[in-house]
């Protein structure tokens, strides 16, 4: 069954096909060719009956005929393709500011820029298609056709389709989960493993130019063989002036944590810039705040933890909290996840997206980005005193 619709030129569909082999080859994972269909400029307009089956599309856009009849005819989420040397004119310009006031457009790619800055955004409308397989969507209609049914069939159905993500380091087990929201920006975290540390890094942000700038800051870190607080607030004092530059308005929200786990002494430290929020099973709340990630906030920002064996971490992601706030005081959202902290970490995750997804469980997508990890340490864990 097809899945992504690819509204292509002669220009861009050599390239797109050429990113979609170095996505593959760089995040380990396909995004084959199967799943997608490729519709020609010109046959756009007479395709109207044909598009209801697909769940995602990548368009190029290159004449404003074009992109009003795509704004006509697709109510789905979307990405738009481009190449910036390519797009110099004012026509050109035009349109793709236009494609970013849409609520549903996702992301951008352009082609003259590096591959590795968009593995997000695959990565992104990966996880929508895959909660879009066919054996999921028979059990949201199934679940549409019986809503008397027990909460705890729903939570079944709900679990199911958000896939969950799990990687074990040493003694630590980190489990993650993800919806996509329908407001401008989005969220994104990675792990890397150093010698003997574990790097969590997250950001959540309302600008597509911010995504972009934060995938580089990151790729920074990544390349440091050891993290440690000195080479950390050297990167964060090198970009300073590039995310000065790129926050023009006070509603442009840039928010980031930066997670460092010693795997010999099983001590956390980090910083956090921002609305994320620490909930520990052992450690206690560690909230969010207003900081800005710059120089001057950094010592603000800091979290030191010594992590013990058998403890659990939650990570909110600042999305996460925004949706939670059409559904709970926070007061007793901490009550809530005390009352389940216990269960087994799949239950946990399930439950918390559950929470803030039980209004419209047929939908792919919430009003923001969401993400939620778990550390765990292992009850055996070895830890150097």
């Amino acid at each position: 069954m097809k899945k992504v619709l690819i509204i292509e030129s002669d220009e861009y569909l050599s390239k797109f096909k050429k990113f979609l082999l170095e996505i593959g080859r760089c995040i380990g994972e396909s995004f084959p060719e199967s799943i997608c269909e490729f519709i020609h400029l010109d046959e756009l307009k007479n395709r109207n009956d044909a598009l209801g089956d697909f769940s995602f599309c990548f368009t190029c856009v290159e004449s404003l005929d074009y992109f009003n009849s795509l704004n006509l005819i697709w109510k789905k989420p979307f990405a738009v393709m481009f190449s910036h040397y390519d797009s110099s004119d004012k026509t050109m310009a035009t349109l793709l500011e236009s494609s970013k006031s849409s609520v549903l457009n996702i992301g951008f790619i352009d082609f003259s820029s590096r591959m590795e800055l968009f593995i997000p955004l695959f990565r992104r409308v990966g996880e929508l298609i895959e909660a879009k397989s066919d054996k999921l969507s028979e059990r949201v209609s199934s679940f549409e056709k019986s809503l008397g049914e027990s909460l705890k069939s729903i939570q079944k159905i709900s679990k199911k389709i958000i896939p969950l993500r799990k990687e074990k380091i040493k003694s630590i087990t980190v489990s993650s989960k993800y919806i996509a929201g329908l407001d401008n920006g989005g969220e994104f975290f990675d792990l890397k493993k150093g010698e003997n540390q574990l790097i969590i890094f997250l950001s959540s942000v309302n600008s597509y130019t911010l995504s972009t700038f934060f995938m580089s800051f990151y790729e920074d870190i990544k390349s440091l063989s050891h993290v440690n607080r000195e080479n950390l607030a050297d990167i964060i004092k090198s970009n300073e002036e590039k995310l000065n530059e790129l926050i023009t308005k006070p509603e442009i929200k840039a928010e980031i944590g930066i997670f460092v786990i010693d795997l010999v002494t099983y001590k956390l430290w980090g910083m956090n810039f921002g609305k994320l929020m620490l909930k520990s099973n052992m450690n206690g709340l560690i909230t969010g705040n207003s900081y800005h990630p710059t120089t001057e906030n950094i010592e603000k920002s800091e979290i030191t933890l010594q992590l013990k064996r058998d403890e659990k971490i939650l990570i909110f992601s600042p999305g996460y909290l925004k949706c939670v706030e059409d559904f709970f005081e926070m007061e007793k959202f901490l009550t809530f996840i005390e009352s389940i902290e216990n269960k087994d970490t799949n239950e946990i995750l399930s439950e918390l997206f559950f929470q803030i997804r039980k209004d419209n469980l047929n939908s792919d997508f919430l009003k923001y980005d969401s993400s939620i990890l778990c550390l765990e340490v292992g009850s055996n864990a070895i830890m150097q005193v």
